[in-house]
């Protein structure tokens, strides 16, 4: 689907407990591979001016089920784009928003930083800690601070559950961590196209395959969710609370 620009013109896996779990068989990916692409019945909006974020905002606000991904170009400056989808009744994607926090960082802080502290949000995450450190960036540059050490960092309880671990643990990877593209391309049947991963994020406009890239990184976890939860293999998620904020492993994206 095309990205819609609103831009101005010019839980962890020890949450999982150590109980034998079921295990995924891999799906097999065999003969020509081809990427897993955006549904077309999903929006992805580019956010960066006020009244673009005035009308996401609420939706954030009530959402009860979030996917959050962030991508960089430099650690201590926070994240230049973060991406947050919304799942639906069904267990889907409603929407899918890139929030520019590049180059109006101050907007969102605030309102992301109510969305940290809330206790009646699911939030998906993939190797979660770099972009935790992000966040806590971000919060820390537009909180009047200048550091993290005086300004207000994260909560310690984070309604976070990190995928990694998880598909980690029910793929019987113990040795090496899954990548989250290894990961759909496992339990979804095709993998996430990884090339954009290392492009230059500070560039506007981003391209639409940039774009494209970004959306799926938080798109395919709550994918990976649904898919889960069908099979049966993530029972606790309904009930999961507020797991503790996950610390992230290497980061493999």
């Amino acid at each position: 689907p095309p990205i819609l620009d609103f831009s101005p013109a010019g839980a962890t896996s020890a949450d999982l407990g150590e109980e034998p779990v079921a295990r995924i068989q891999p799906l097999p990916v065999t003969g020509d591979v081809f990427f897993m692409e955006m549904p077309e019945d999903i929006q992805v909006v580019f956010v960066a001016d006020a009244e673009a974020w005035a009308s996401v905002e609420p939706q954030l606000a009530s959402a009860s089920l979030l996917a959050v991904d962030t991508e960089w170009w430099d650690s201590g400056q926070g994240p230049a784009l973060l991406q947050v989808a919304i799942g639906d009744e069904r267990g889907g994607c409603a929407a899918c928003f890139l929030l520019d926090t590049l180059r109006v960082p101050g907007l969102f802080a605030p309102a992301l930083l109510r969305l940290a502290r809330r206790t009646d949000v699911q939030i998906l995450g993939w190797s979660f800690g770099e972009d935790q450190k992000r966040l806590q960036e971000l919060f820390c540059m537009h909180s009047g601070h200048g550091s993290c050490r005086d300004g207000p960092e994260l909560p310690p309880k984070m309604c976070v559950l990190d995928l990694q671990p998880v598909c980690c643990r029910l793929l019987n990877s113990t040795s090496v961590l899954v990548s989250l593209g290894s990961a759909c391309a496992q339990v979804l049947g095709r993998p996430l196209d990884k090339a954009q991963q290392c492009s230059d994020w500070r560039r506007r406009p981003l391209s639409e395959e940039q774009a494209t890239y970004a959306a799926l990184d938080a798109v395919a976890l709550l994918m990976l969710r649904a898919e889960l939860s069908r099979r049966g293999l993530l029972p606790t998620l309904a009930g999961a609370g507020r797991p503790p904020l996950a610390a992230g492993g290497p980061m493999l994206n």
